[in-house]
């Protein structure tokens, strides 16, 4: 995420009570101070489970991979969580360095991310898309 272009709005992904935000580009000191607004805006807004969708970031410095454990421990003192999806290679190689692959629950899908959040969907979760395109989704995107 560049600061310039960090938080490029567009609807938030929402399917059984998990909102999902895109994180994308590079994520930096320089627009640490826009995700925390975003995920901020997000508890106010009742959310209590989300999926940090990981597909897009190219880069994540150390320091904002912690912030994502602060993010994480915020939304569980709310009664909820976060996961990551789909980080990439390098942004995973810096995860388990860090020893944060350990601490974080870490998914390949949507479908995947849900069920870590809501163990007991399994039956409203099945077939359910991990296409960006299906209208069950809305998305925020952080960029």
């Amino acid at each position: 995420m560049r600061a310039e272009d960090v938080m490029e709005r567009q609807p938030d992904v929402r399917k059984d009570d998990v909102v999902i935000v895109e994180v994308a580009g590079e994520f930096d000191a320089s627009n640490l101070s826009r995700f925390c607004a975003r995920m901020d805006e997000l508890a106010d807004e009742g959310a209590r489970r989300v999926v940090l969708d990981l597909a897009e970031l190219r880069f994540a410095d150390s320091e904002m991979l912690g912030q994502l454990l602060k993010v994480r421990e915020r939304f569980r003192g709310e009664g909820g969580d976060v996961v990551l999806l789909r980080p990439g290679r390098l942004v995973t190689r810096t995860l388990n360095v860090l020893g944060l692959d350990e601490l974080l629950t870490i998914c390949r899908t949507k479908t995947e991310a849900i069920r870590a959040l809501l163990p007991g969907a399994e039956g409203t979760t099945e077939g359910a898309a991990d296409d960006p395109g299906d209208p069950a989704w809305r998305t925020t995107r952080v960029t």
